[in-house]
């Protein structure tokens, strides 16, 4: 059944963002619905080996995406999953879905600055003050939204078998 749930989420998620970008568009701007979901999947998988052809199919997908750079769009996509996994087995200190956001909003910087680049071989000051700052606000506010629904819907048992081991121990 999780299996069913993780397919239909990265088939909705990549219908949403390649053939209903008008829609979700905001004056031009589309958020990366599928980085936010690896790196909120990332966030919340524990084993690598479930969560690594995750990482692999959702960047391939999201590479495929009306107008995006395949080969950046693809490392940078496996690159924010696996980063998000390190970070959520490290500083402990932090609260997850805050270590998950500072992981996306790094990312999707780094994403919309290389596509720019590629495309125009500059990078301007009016660029990153108007488009990559946007780009970045609604990709991070929509990884939220989805890490919080996905927590909700796919990690519900998994969190209740941690509390029952530790009310065990």
């Amino acid at each position: 059944m999780k299996k069913l749930k993780l397919v239909l989420w990265i088939f909705v998620l990549y219908i949403i963002q390649n053939i209903f970008y008008p829609i979700i568009s905001v004056t031009g701007i589309i958020p990366d619905l599928l980085l936010g979901f690896v790196v909120s999947y990332s966030a919340l998988e524990h084993r690598f080996n479930k969560l690594s052809p995750v990482i692999i199919i959702c960047a391939m997908l999201a590479g495929t995406g009306t107008g995006r750079v395949f080969p950046i769009t693809v490392a940078l996509t496996g690159f924010a999953g696996v980063a998000s996994y390190i970070a959520c087995g490290y500083m402990k200190f932090i609260p997850q879905i805050i270590r998950t956001q500072s992981v996306t909003l790094f990312f999707a910087f780094l994403m919309c600055v290389a596509e720019f680049f590629v495309s125009e071989k500059t990078v301007t000051y009016a660029f990153l003050a108007n488009t990559a700052l946007w780009h970045i606000i609604c990709t991070t506010a929509v990884s939220c939204v989805i890490y919080l629904i996905l927590k909700r819907v796919m990690f519900k048992d998994t969190q209740k078998k941690l509390l029952v081991a530790q009310e065990r121990n």
